[in-house]
């Protein structure tokens, strides 16, 4: 998502930038340089290879101590490693020396998260709201969305609408804020529903697929929990404990990292969960 730091926002299979580096470092090029170490640690990072990542992060952290962008992504392999308590002691570390940085700070949120302490994460959360640029739309609204504040949501997700009409999902979590905050599912807006995902989440909002037929196209955890946050969003002004049901599914099966994980934890907290 667009709130979270740049190494981090795609996943993928980066064989090519590996080797590419790996070159470079063989080649004696450059052995001292910090720069090449973080590269290749994020391309390891982004491949689902955290461990390797943290050998490349230590190295570039020995040629220069002081590299705050070094340090978010430490912590941010810590934790797909399940070591929490550690990632934020580096997170620390990064916010101290670079406190105005916003992606840093969402980082940092999401550790706390996953330590369960959501009203610090929230704390977090909201002084990222106070560092990102007021016209970073997609960014703002997703860091809104973690913190279920649907009204806030809604104007930056209008203009991530306007300024990425391809992308689904900005026209999901719209409908999403809306139905929220209005306690019925938000009018159909007229345009194509794809079939592909998350097009049966948006048949869902408008009426056109059943709780049933979401679940089984929902083909991985990711999706699913997409799906069971959709499903309690429309099931807890009348089935408050059906929703609840479904968000607790959500947070055994989410990683923490999703927005759809956080703000299930608020939905939860209101309905005294």
């Amino acid at each position: 998502m667009p709130d979270r730091h740049f190494a981090v926002r795609n996943r993928g299979v980066y064989a090519a930038e590996i080797a590419a580096y790996t070159k470079v470092l063989r080649a004696g090029q450059a052995k001292r340089r910090a720069h090449v170490y973080f590269g290749r640690g994020n391309a390891y990072l982004a491949s689902g290879r955290p461990k390797l990542a943290l050998l490349d992060y230590a190295f570039a952290l020995k040629l220069d101590p002081k590299l705050a962008d070094v340090l978010a992504l430490r912590g941010e392999a810590l934790v797909a490693l399940g070591r929490h308590e550690k990632a934020l002691a580096e997170l620390d570390k990064a916010v101290q020396i670079a406190p105005g940085n916003a992606e840093i700070a969402g980082s940092r949120a999401i550790a706390r998260l996953v330590l369960g302490r959501l009203d610090d994460a929230d704390a977090e959360w909201r002084r990222q709201l106070e560092l990102l640029p007021v016209d970073n739309a997609p960014a703002r609204a997703c860091v809104l969305l973690r913190l279920a504040d649907y009204a806030a949501s809604v104007p930056p997700l209008e203009r991530a609408c306007q300024g990425e009409p391809a992308d689904l999902y900005w026209r999901l979590y719209l409908r999403t804020a809306r139905a929220r905050l209005d306690g019925v599912p938000a009018p159909a807006d007229g345009a194509a529903v794809p079939s592909t995902w998350p097009g049966p989440l948006l048949a869902l909002h408008a009426g056109r697929s059943s709780p049933d037929e979401v679940l089984a196209r929902a083909d991985n955890p990711v999706r699913r929990a997409e799906a069971l946050f959709q499903l309690g969003v429309l099931a807890v002004a009348g089935a408050a404990e059906r929703a609840r049901q479904h968000w607790g599914q959500l947070i055994e099966i989410a990683p923490p990292v999703m927005v759809e994980h956080a703000a299930a934890r608020h939905e939860l907290r209101r309905l005294g969960a």
